[in-house]
């Protein structure tokens, strides 16, 4: 422990002066305070002196019980301490510890146990003395003292973590103390340990001595700053100094991360000149042969491999290093099968990965220059399989797809190339095997997968990293830009051609670049950008002639689709002109139908897809014209026509991609021309000669439904014949039931029922299965069988309540309760109608059908009620009127004269004829007259002597009553008014003739006027 004499003196001080403090003034002197002066004078001059000893044992046995005592076993201790008596001073401390433990000096006495057994060697002895500081006396002087000392102890055990811990309190909890220059310079170094080299650095700015400088220099070095790195070991570098030959080491290892090859040769050799006896020299001189393999001078790199591994003595790592580098060199100078031994020992040693991974990569170069390609993706099988997380893998596949590239095996070159760049680190190497794989996927028609992997490291490159020339960056600009165009990212696209054109403009592929800039703008509908970047290229007659004729289509293409078609049509025959039998001639004809169909000039545009078919019978583009030329005929509704031409195609190209388009096209014609006949003959063509296309489903669709069309519009035996063919099909419900209603509209009523009966035993789930339950109902009733009618509209309002059905089926059931006289089921059956959502005529219907069956049962308020709903939703004025009036009456018979007045009333506001007015008077007087209103009666009465018709027997009924009321209350003048009324009202005699009777016998009892 090197600052254990500085601290033990620090301590030995503080201790003696703490001693010392316990003298007495001099007035209250006694024998032992003036015994104690003494031995403490004696002790601060000499502490070792013999008379310092002797003084000790006489102060001990004088004053045995003195406080002081405790003072003298410490000094005396700490006297063997001073003289290096570490185990006898130790013993001294453990049995003051024991005999004082409560003593003021308690933890300088741990503290100076701790560091006799330090100086003795006995380190967990050390520890636990000063840990008994650190966890018990927290408020110590000496506190700070012991963190900082266990933490060394940490640093001799090597065990960093614990020691940086030590060392952070340190600093938190005494920052004065923790910027102490060898505090700072051990807490530098354990932060070098434990990987953090910034704060390393940092720590150790400034503290002077060559350990710290050494210190400092190598945590630059792990963080890389080479140049700051030296500067540092510079105050490191004393020639005679402890730590030169690791210095002169580090500095020249410097200077070789710096990749400066020829300067860390240089010091490297220097080193082995300065330090022959190092162990480090073989190192060095592996380095030096490294150095000479990097500058590319690989017959210096081979010699000073073969001198660094010469005799067999060097280090394993420095001999499987130097055979790695002689491998390389032979390699590098084309001596392959040379090259091949040094590397395959290098990489069968598994002790040193990286470097068995870095072999196995150039081994597999080396194989497959001698032609060895099974050996080759031995080696990179074997890199995959125990390395594959090393920095060599992109090496290694890029090796490997390089090799698929030359076999045309592009898919699996694509995907090689592809895990060789992504995931990886950038290196030059990257820019290479990007672009090769924008190429392998190209050919491989892989663009979707070319788009996801390359994109997005192309821009990652472009980001990032300025490449070292352009020729591979510019292919994959390129060829990301045309898998982006091919997969419709017109938009995106144009950002990598652009880049093309303008970064790389004299790359070989810059021309394509434009043409393919002018395509991308013309999908985006920037017709006049389009036609610019095309005309550039016309401009320039330098540029090959096939890009020429490509730009030339590409300006006629943009008026094309700009819609300008009579430019269009000016423009591709120039094109044809120009470029005769040039490639894209068959769709420079095919665009001129097209633009000669878009201005509906539709005979040109036959002519020109005629001569198309006739010039260029094989292209593609032949079959295309000869489908528009149909689909011309189609399209006017000339389906016979169309139907021929289409069928022409598939006789002409009968192994045409197309040919089962256009026997579709052929069906889609007789379709919809309803040559239901022809269809059926050639349906089962079609699905013979294409069972996987994707029309064949439809096909078979269609199939069914041209033969339930034969049969739907009225002719029962074909769609017999259907049901026969395709009993499952979905059609099949509605045909089954198309057979019983057609019955049902002939009146043929036991097919009807027989129709129906199959209908509902097949398809019970269908959504028709209502209107065939009611059918069979209605066919039922027709056939005289009202039982077997009942039941079908019980089962649809039981089971299909929700169903519009229902109410239909509940009207038709309480007309069949009603007919047979069965008016409570009629009455259930019609108020379950009216339960449900109804129209207004049905709201009507129903309320007027239950007044009519509650009537019937004697229900006569609830009658009464039906009456009254309907009058209020009956837009019939007349069936209103009725209805007030039955209800009125029907109130009256249930002795409810107060409802039945409020309908007569109503009534009488609208009474529609004369006629209905006087019969609601009439009844309205009776009411009143029968709950005892007999004033209101009268007045009611009285109505009806200005009533028209006079002779209306209702009238003479009701003014008979009043006659008679009139009587009653003896106003017998009144009544005789009455009578005269009646008499002449040419009413029936019998009213007639029994007025005048009345007028007479009354007229004899009526007091004659003074």
């Amino acid at each position: 422990m090197k600052n254990a004499t500085h601290i033990a003196l620090t301590i030995g001080i503080l201790g003696l002066s703490s001693i010392c403090r316990a003298a007495v003034p001099p007035s209250d002197e006694t024998a032992e305070s003036r015994a104690w002066k003494i031995l403490s004078a004696d002790a601060q001059k000499n502490l070792l002196s013999e008379e310092t000893a002797g003084a000790l044992d006489t102060f001990a046995k004088t004053f045995p019980s003195s406080e002081n005592v405790s003072r003298v076993d410490y000094m005396r201790a700490e006297r063997l301490f001073k003289q290096n008596a570490f185990e006898k001073s130790a013993v001294a401390f453990e049995r003051f510890l024991r005999e004082h433990p409560k003593s003021e000096l308690a933890d300088s006495a741990d503290y100076r146990l701790g560091e006799c057994y330090y100086n003795m060697g006995v380190y967990l002895s050390a520890r636990a003395a000063w840990t008994k500081i650190i966890d018990e006396e927290k408020g110590s002087a000496l506190y700070p003292n012991a963190l900082e000392s266990v933490a060394m102890l940490d640093m001799r055990d090597r065990e960093w973590g614990k020691a940086d811990d030590l060392f952070e309190r340190l600093e938190k909890d005494f920052p004065q103390y923790g910027r102490m220059e060898r505090v700072r310079e051990n807490r530098g170094i354990v932060k070098h340990f434990v990987n953090d080299d910034t704060q390393s650095a940092r720590l150790l700015e400034n503290v002077p001595g060559e350990r710290s400088a050494f210190y400092r220099g190598l945590s630059l070095f792990s963080l890389k700053l080479f140049e700051d790195a030296g500067d540092a070991l510079k105050n490191a570098k004393s020639p005679n100094g402890a730590y030169a030959e690791p210095v002169g080491f580090l500095k020249a290892e410097s200077f070789f991360q710096k990749k400066n090859y020829n300067g860390a040769a240089t010091e490297f050799a220097d080193f082995v000149k300065n330090f022959p006896s190092s162990p480090l020299v073989a190192y060095a001189t592996v380095r030096r042969a490294a150095c000479a393999l990097l500058v590319k001078d690989n017959d210096e790199a081979s010699r000073l491999a073969d001198q660094a591994a010469a005799g067999g003595k060097a280090p394993l790592d420095v001999r499987e290093n130097a055979a790695f580098i002689k491998g390389s060199a032979l390699l590098a100078m084309g001596k392959n099968d040379a090259a091949a031994k040094p590397l395959a020992e290098v990489a069968s040693r598994e002790e040193f990965p990286a470097l068995e991974a870095a072999a196995l990569v150039r081994l597999a170069w080396a194989h497959k220059k001698i032609g060895d390609f099974a050996a080759m993706r031995t080696d990179l099988k074997r890199l995959e399989e125990k390395h594959a997380s090393s920095p060599e893998i992109p090496m290694g596949r890029y090796l490997d797809g390089a090799q698929y590239f030359e076999e045309g095996k592009w898919q699996e070159a694509g995907a090689r190339f592809e895990s060789a760049v992504l995931g990886h680190s950038y290196t030059p190497l990257s820019e290479a095997g990007l672009a090769l794989m924008t190429i392998s996927y190209t050919k491989a028609g892989r663009k979707d997968q070319l788009v996801t992997a390359a994109t997005s490291a192309l821009r990652l490159f472009e980001k990032n990293f300025a490449p070292e020339g352009s020729y591979w960056r510019a292919q994959s600009c390129f060829f990301v830009g045309k898998a982006l165009y091919d997969t419709g990212r017109f938009k995106e696209a144009l950002t990598f051609f652009d880049k093309v054109t303008t970064a790389y403009g004299d790359h070989p592929l810059a021309p394509q670049a434009q043409l393919m800039t002018g395509w991308c703008r013309s999908e985006m509908g920037e017709y006049d950008k389009a036609r610019t970047a095309a005309q550039v290229l016309l401009d320039n007659p330098k540029l090959d002639k096939d890009v020429r004729a490509s730009a030339s289509f590409l300006r006629a293409s943009t008026f094309f689709n700009a819609k300008a078609y009579d430019s269009a049509l000016v423009a591709f025959a120039e094109f044809i002109h120009q470029y005769p039998g040039d490639s894209r001639e068959p769709r420079a004809r095919y665009l001129t139908g097209l633009s000669y169909f878009q201005k509906n000039v539709f005979g040109s545009a036959v002519d020109e897809w005629d001569a198309l078919i006739q010039k260029f019978p094989a292209d593609a583009l032949s079959q295309d014209a000869h489908l528009q030329i149909g689909d011309l005929y189609f399209r006017s509704g000339d389906f016979a026509k169309a139907a021929a031409s289409f069928k022409t195609f598939r006789t002409k190209w009968p192994q045409s991609p197309l040919a089962a388009a256009a026997m579709w096209q052929e069906l889609q014609a007789y379709f919809n021309a309803k040559d239901d006949e022809t269809a059926i003959k050639v349906y089962p063509e079609y699905l013979k000669a294409y069972p996987e296309a994707d029309n064949a489903g439809d096909a078979r669709k269609q199939e069914e439904l041209v033969y339930y069309r034969r049969g739907a519009n009225g002719d029962p035996q074909k769609l017999d014949e259907f049901l026969n063919r395709y009993p499952k099909s979905p059609f099949a419900p509605a045909a089954r039931y198309k057979l019983g209603d057609m019955a049902i509209e002939q009146k043929a009523w036991n097919r009807a029922i027989s129709e129906m009966e199959q209908f509902v035993r097949d398809f019970s789930d269908d959504k028709m299965l209502v209107d065939a339950l009611y059918g069979l109902g209605v066919a039922y009733e027709a056939t005289n069988q009202p039982d077997k009618a009942t039941v079908q509209y019980r089962h649809i309002m039981e089971v299909f309540a929700s169903k519009p059905g229902a109410i239909d089926a509940a009207f038709r059931l309480g007309s069949l309760h009603f007919k047979a006289e069965r008016y409570k089921e009629a009455l259930e059956a019609f108020q379950y109608a009216a339960s449900k959502k109804l129209s207004t005529d049905l709201q009507a219907n129903v309320q007027y059908n239950i007044a009519l069956c509650a009537e019937k049962l004697s229900q006569y308020p609830e009658a009464a009620d039906a009456y009254v709903k309907f009058a209020r939703i009956t837009k019939d004025a007349s069936a209103k009127r009725d209805a007030l009036l039955s209800a009125g009456v029907l109130y009256k018979k249930a002795e409810q004269p107060a409802k039945a007045v409020d309908q007569f009333e109503t009534l009488m506001k609208d009474p529609g004829s004369p006629e209905m007015e006087i019969q609601a008077t009439t009844l309205l007087a009776e009411t009143e007259r029968s709950r005892g209103q007999e004033a209101t009666a009268i007045k009611v009465y009285e109505r009806l002597i200005s009533a028209e018709p006079a002779s209306s027997d209702a009238r003479l009924a009701g003014l008979a009553q009043l006659a008679y009321l009139y009587e009653q209350k003896k106003d017998l003048k009144r009544a005789v008014q009455v009578y005269e009324k009646m008499a002449v009202s040419d009413g029936k005699p019998e009213w007639v003739n029994a007025a005048r009777q009345r007028m007479d016998v009354l007229a004899k009892n009526i007091t004659p006027a003074p």
